[in-house]
């Protein structure tokens, strides 16, 4: 099946391109390479728009979250991906605070430019050939949710509005990138040739034909018209015998698989922004970073956040300011990367320097429950050498619901 999906992959692209009629070929050779080319393109064509659409949208780092800022987030670090249509992230207060009257879970709601672009004109956000000629509209994402307080001084804070916003200036994921696009085209010739050569049915592609090898030894215009002649009432035939040996060949792409890997792993570079605003006296947050997701290893993804904090506490003399890094190695333990419900282990740090205060440590393991697809629970557990206002060592752990409308709509699409 994986390999299938690769296979797609690689041909996306092609599938595009004009036909030569292979009725007019000049030569017996000439014809089965354009007929096995054909019926590759003709089996793909109709899967690839699709196979696109949920390679991307399934990435596993399109995953809802709460932005980093948010106190009770369950992550460390912010990825460079969103939801492409509509994604919901749930802090589940409940079970992850102590501190009381706390009875609303906080949350935040995700969308993006594409989907609205895809409202604007009425169109299906889903629809296999829209989808992937949206691929800048995809670029921008933002977020809208609350924050409720669960640490040891949430009494000192009223509950925050969260917005974060992130532009991806770097995409190599995308299946319709024009550097996705350069990879599939310098694969496509090879593929060609090499099914010619592995299925080797041009015996039998004669044979339905009913051409003699005077006939298939000739060229030019004397071969076409004996070809055309033969074509005419059997190329139904043709198509069937070339279609019955087309699974043995695309089980057998390894090359193409590696390609489609190289795609998943490609690099990613966001800028993000993310406020906090509080009423009253409560503190606000803005945080400006850049955010780098890269590949390293076919199932090792390496997330490294980098930028400024800036905390106005809205008393004179108190704001802070500083920098701020995060890293984050995710291990799909799930190998096929086909899964749509794929198993990934999360481990984090993050640090932080601020005026007035000693620098923050904080360590993570996190990971994800899928229930099914566009459906799953995080989970995280993590160690801090201090919180904001209590100079001392914590772990606490979160637990969450992460919805991703696209994902799951693509179960019935």
């Amino acid at each position: 099946m994986r390999r299938f999906i690769a296979f797609a992959i690689v041909l996306l692209c092609s599938v595009g391109m004009a036909a030569q009629p292979c009725a007019d070929e000049a030569s017996w050779s000439g014809f089965v390479n354009c007929k096995v080319k054909e019926r590759i393109d003709k089996r793909i064509h109709g899967d690839a728009p699709r196979v696109a659409r949920d390679i991307t949208v399934k990435d596993a780092s399109k995953e809802e979250k709460q932005p980093s800022s948010a106190s009770n987030a369950t992550s460390l670090v912010d990825q460079t991906s969103a939801p492409d249509v509509f994604g919901l992230a749930l802090n589940l207060a409940k079970l992850n605070t102590k501190a009381a009257g706390q009875n609303t879970d906080a949350f935040t709601f995700a969308t993006s430019a594409y989907a609205l672009y895809a409202f604007a004109n009425k169109r299906d956000p889903l629809d296999p050939d829209f989808y992937r000629r949206g691929s800048d509209w995809r670029r921008f994402s933002f977020s809208l949710g609350r924050e409720t307080p669960d640490d040891s001084d949430s009494k000192n804070q009223p509950p925050a509005t969260l917005f974060s916003s992130k532009f991806l200036i770097i995409n190599h994921r995308d299946l319709a990138t024009p550097s996705n696009i350069q990879k599939v085209n310098q694969t496509l010739d090879t593929s060609s040739k090499a099914a010619t050569a592995t299925l080797n049915i041009a015996d039998d592609i004669q044979a339905v034909l009913g051409l003699s090898d005077d006939s298939i030894n000739k060229t030019g215009g004397a071969f076409t018209t004996d070809l055309q002649h033969a074509l005419h009432t059997r190329e139904a035939a043709v198509d069937t015998l070339v279609d019955s040996k087309l699974g043995p060949l695309i089980a057998e792409q390894q090359e193409l698989e590696n390609v489609y890997n190289e795609i998943k792993g490609g690099m990613q570079w966001s800028i993000n922004f993310q406020s906090k605003n509080r009423s009253k006296n409560g503190d606000n947050e803005y945080r400006l970073e850049s955010a780098v997701d890269l590949g390293v290893q076919p199932r090792v993804l390496l997330t490294i956040d980098a930028g400024f904090h800036y905390l106005d506490r809205k008393l004179i003399g108190r704001d802070q300011r500083g920098g701020r890094l995060a890293e984050q190695f995710a291990f799909r333990l799930t190998e096929d990367p086909a899964d749509s419900k794929p198993i990934v282990i999360q481990i984090a740090s993050e640090q932080r320097w601020e005026t007035k205060q000693s620098p923050t440590y904080q360590f993570q393991a996190r990971s994800s429950i899928p229930l099914i697809d566009g459906i799953e629970i995080p989970i995280s557990i993590t160690w801090a050498n201090r919180t904001e206002l209590i100079k001392e060592d914590h772990v606490r752990a979160r637990f969450g619901f992460s919805f991703d409308l696209s994902r799951l709509a693509t179960r019935f699409k």
